[in-house]
């Protein structure tokens, strides 16, 4: 099985690339989603602990899951690129990490 090539799948411009990188790889779109919202989380965090001493995973999560649904329904405008079922579970980690920061025991917000 030969894959297709970016001349033969005849779409133009960033939005062509990314769909065209997400059908010939289908785990592209997960993993970009999930390098996003790690770097998201990790740099909140740093950037919560140099500034006032204390960092807290579970906001600096929250927060990324939330940007990164942002970006998940912004992507769902290219064609192909998001599948309902990646969509759900971008929706479900948010729904997670939400209850898991208003769970949280050290509530000092």
């Amino acid at each position: 099985m030969t894959y297709q090539t970016i001349t033969e799948y005849n779409a133009t411009g960033a939005d062509g690339l990314f769909s065209y990188a997400s059908s010939v790889v289908p785990i592209f779109t997960p993993m970009l989603l999930f390098s996003f919202w790690i770097i998201m989380a990790l740099s909140i965090f740093f950037s919560q602990k140099r500034q006032s001493g204390v960092g807290n995973f579970a906001i600096s999560s929250a927060v990324a899951s939330y940007v990164t649904m942002g970006l998940a329904v912004v992507l769902t405008l290219i064609g192909g690129m998001i599948t309902p079922a990646i969509l759900f579970i971008v929706f479900a980690v948010t729904i997670a990490t939400t209850l898991w920061l208003l769970l949280e025991k050290d509530s000092s917000y």
